[in-house]
């Protein structure tokens, strides 16, 4: 389940990918708890979703800013 004005903020050509992705339940599979927010980084953006039996449901989106790291 993923709200119109969610999925809308992702990049057009994106969607569908995103879609993709959340459709193989990204979770931990040792972790079954319907309480839990989950989230992990798509594109450039964080996704963060629970899961109530088999229904999975975004619970928010937003754009980040990547940043570069010095590993000097």
């Amino acid at each position: 389940v993923c709200d119109d004005s969610i999925i809308s903020a992702v990049k057009e050509n994106l969607r569908e990918e995103l879609i993709q992705a959340l459709s193989f339940d990204p979770r931990p599979s040792y972790i079954e708890d319907e309480t839990r927010e989950y989230g992990f980084l798509f594109a450039d953006y964080e996704v963060k979703f629970k899961v109530s039996g088999k229904t999975l449901s975004v619970t928010g989106l937003k754009p980040v800013t990547p940043t570069k790291q010095n590993f000097e």
